[in-house]
C-alpha cells in the first residue's frame, strides 16, 4: 500500500515570513493484516534539517495511539534540490491493529518542504 501527500512547506507563517515547527499526520489506511514492519519513504527539499535530530518520521499500526520513531537515512538526490529519505520501523510491539498512519515532525523551526510520503508494510 502506498500513501501520498501533496507539497507542504514547513510551518510557514506567511504574514510574518517566519518558519515554525510542523507536524504532519496522515489519514489512516487499513492493511489487510496486522503488519510487523512499516517502511516509510519521504521526498524532502531543504537544507536546514538534521535527520533524526530535528526532523523525524514516525509510523503507527494502531491509528496513531502509539508511534515508532524511525531512524531516517538519506537514500540520495532527486534532481538538484530534493532527496529521498527512508526507514523501516518495527511496529510488532503495538496493539494488534491494522490501521496504518504516518507522522512527520520538525522541532527546530527549520525551512524545508515535503513533496511526498509513501509507505509499505509486511
Amino acid at each position: 500500500m502506498l500513501s501520498y501527500i501533496d507539497w507542504f512547506k514547513a510551518g510557514s507563517d506567511f504574514a510574518t515570513d517566519t518558519t515554525q515547527n510542523m507536524t504532519l499526520v496522515s489519514n489512516s489506511t487499513e492493511a489487510e493484516a496486522n503488519p510487523d514492519n512499516i517502511r516509510m519513504f519521504i521526498v524532502e527539499e531543504g537544507t536546514d534539517i538534521t535527520l533524526n535530530s530535528n526532523f523525524y518520521g514516525e509510523v503507527s499500526r494502531d491509528n496513531g495511539a502509539n508511534w515508532v520513531t524511525l531512524t531516517l537515512v538519506d537514500e540520495g538526490d532527486i534532481e538538484s534540490s530534493m532527496r529521498i529519505l527512508s526507514a523501516t520501523g518495527d511496529v510488532s510491539g503495538q496493539a494488534a491493529d491494522k490501521t496504518i498512519k504516518w507522522r512527520i515532525r520538525s522541532t527546530d523551526n527549520d525551512d524545508f518542504e515535503v513533496h511526498s510520503v509513501g509507505l509499505t508494510w509486511d
